[in-house]
């Protein structure tokens, strides 16, 4: 029997309205208006869950009580902040990650029963452990006890011989131009830029190495759409320095299958303005985070924020610092979060951190920078 068929079996409105107040009347028409439209959406096989709540303007009666369900909650936003998440992207149309609703409800009854402040604290560590493993980004944060300071340790590597391989075709590519880069090739120096620093780093992650042949091809081919360079089918470096750096990011690709596993997680992060609407935030965040850090990832903190939260950066440049300085802030941010087990290399209590500085963490705009970065990634 179809859904249409189910409705008609419902007593008629004349049978019904007739036994209700005013008031009453108005909840019943627009309540089955509104179920009315919802099995339309899914006769024609299309998803209810993905369309705002109300198809036009709510009626009265909903704004008014979501109004003083709104007043109640802001009253203790620690612990609704979540509550009113949820509300915000059912109403929208936009609901959160599933997994993550999921795993929400299977709280155990017995923190339920304790109350709000509990059940808050128990949706935080939930939400920090699937925003940890969505921008996991195959390294982990760590202390150097010699100095007290945070640095990137990888888990993963390329085989030595494909590692050295990807590495001698980027630096084949940089000598491609030589001194011709004073030239018709200067507008390449940023390309070029992008896979200097990134080798120069011993420790750069494969998909570290991915990224930067990625960048360094999607400038070069936004360079030649502008007619700042030669376009590669007339000239002959810039064809072979395409080559190259194309070639070394499939054999990254091909043979690291945590690379290809961050590029699908990353992938599959939808996005939004949230960096950039919070840019000042986050560009203050991670600028606090890089002084109490060292090596490459002092550099790569500061570096990321300003692409992440420039509109006018390109997409994908964007996209891949988005995920980037997501991940390295939200482990900054386990610093005050007990998660689940198994993380052993990542900083997971004050007391390891040592001069990294347990008040950065605490300033608000470490937690405005968190609360976008879990907007960005879907949470809100």
């Amino acid at each position: 029997m179809s859904l249409q068929s189910h409705l008609s079996r419902f007593p008629p409105d004349d049978m019904i309205v007739p036994a209700m107040s005013p008031s009453e009347h108005e909840v019943f028409t627009d309540f089955w208006e509104v179920v009315r439209a919802d099995i339309s959406i899914v006769t024609a096989t299309n998803d209810a869950l993905q369309l705002p709540l109300w198809p036009d303007t709510p009626p009265d009666w909903f704004t008014q009580a979501d109004h003083e369900t709104r007043a109640i909650w802001a009253e203790n936003p620690e612990h609704w902040d979540f509550w009113t998440r949820w509300w915000d992207a059912t109403i929208a149309g936009a609901p959160l990650v599933w997994g993550l609703q999921r795993d929400i409800a299977l709280i155990p009854d017995d923190v339920w029963k304790q109350g709000p402040s509990p059940v808050a604290e128990a949706i935080r560590e939930i939400e920090a452990r699937h925003a940890l493993e969505l921008t996991a980004n195959g390294e982990a944060l760590v202390v150097n006890p010699e100095t007290g300071f945070a640095r990137l340790v990888a888990e993963t590597d390329l085989p030595d011989d494909i590692a050295t391989y990807a590495r001698r075709k980027m630096k084949t590519a940089l000598r491609r131009f030589g001194p011709e880069l004073d030239n018709q090739y200067r507008p390449l120096e940023p390309a070029h830029a992008r896979l200097r620093e990134t080798l120069e780093d011993s420790a750069a992650l494969p998909v570290e190495l991915f990224d930067a042949c990625a960048s360094s091809s999607r400038m070069v081919v936004i360079l030649v759409r502008n007619d700042a360079v030669p376009s590669p089918e007339t000239d002959a470096l810039i064809s072979e320095y395409l080559t190259l750096i194309r070639e070394a990011a499939a054999d990254i690709l091909a043979h690291d299958i945590k690379t290809q596993d961050i590029i699908t997680r990353r992938n599959a992060i939808q996005g939004n303005n949230a960096l950039i609407e919070n840019g000042e935030a986050i560009r203050f965040t991670a600028d606090q985070l890089a002084k109490v850090s060292e090596g490459p990832l002092s550099r790569l903190m500061r570096r990321d924020a300003e692409v992440a939260t420039d509109p006018k950066a390109d997409t994908e440049n964007r996209k891949d610092s988005s995920f980037r300085l997501a991940g390295r802030i939200l482990r900054f941010g386990t610093f005050a979060v007990s998660f689940v087990a198994g993380t052993a290399r990542t900083i997971t209590s004050i007391k390891e951190i040592g001069r990294v500085g347990s008040w950065i963490i605490a300033r608000p705009e470490f937690q405005q920078a968190w609360s976008a970065i879990l907007r960005f990634l879907g949470f809100a």
